[in-house]
């Protein structure tokens, strides 16, 4: 049986969305799939329930020990529904066969950082400062507001983004004692240098003029 979510359930979360969006995205194309992924969209920016298109998508196989019983949503529904509206908004105009928008290993931080230029010190400044408004948000509505214009600029240069990673992290971003963390790993991501740029780095070093 689900164990009650609690902060350190976001593990548990996390699989929960991983395990929606692949069930989305082998759902036959372009019908049914084209239709849940419009609907998703339309919920971009609204709150968990609003939508009865959606209650389906969100809360089948949703546990009910993650569930709020006190008439607002839980913070285990807004981080996976913000990461599954967001999901759709990203995967728009991409074909989900040929290229999902969905992928492991790609967080936030390090999918942000890909939309800076190499060298453009000003593109950095200006994605940064979007970056830091998100970051810095109180309220999840805020962060979810935020998010949404970075995952249209993630979905214009093509750049996929972890939407399972990402609810792990909104949902521990709800928790006031887990927030810097949270904050802190999104800057690492940022800022960590690739391992074939710092191997690169290390040759060139190496070299003698």
């Amino acid at each position: 049986m689900t164990q009650p979510i609690g902060k350190g359930g976001a593990n548990q979360l996390a699989g929960y969305v991983d395990r929606r969006i692949s069930r989305i995205l082998s759902m036959p194309a372009p019908g049914p799939q084209k239709a849940l992924l419009a609907n998703l969209r339309r919920g971009a920016g609204k709150a968990p329930g609003e939508l009865p298109a959606l209650w389906g998508v969100l809360l089948e196989d949703f546990p009910e020990e993650w569930m709020n019983s006190r008439g607002a949503p839980s913070r285990a529904e807004w981080a996976a529904y913000i990461a599954l509206t967001l999901f759709a908004v990203h995967q728009q105009g991409n074909d989900p066969a040929a290229s999902p928008m969905h992928c492991a290993g790609c967080p936030l931080g390090r999918a942000v950082r890909r939309l800076v230029p190499a060298d453009d010190v000003d593109a950095e400044i200006r994605i940064l400062r979007r970056f830091e408004q998100m970051a810095t948000a109180v309220e999840i509505q805020g962060v979810s507001q935020h998010l949404r214009g970075i995952v249209q600029l993630l979905r214009a240069g093509g750049i996929p983004l972890d939407y399972a990673a990402l609810a792990h992290d909104l949902y521990q971003y709800q928790f006031p004692e887990a927030v810097a963390g949270v904050r802190l790993r999104w800057a690492q991501d940022f800022y960590r240098q690739p391992l074939e740029d710092k191997d690169n780095t290390n040759t060139s070093e190496g070299k003698e003029d």
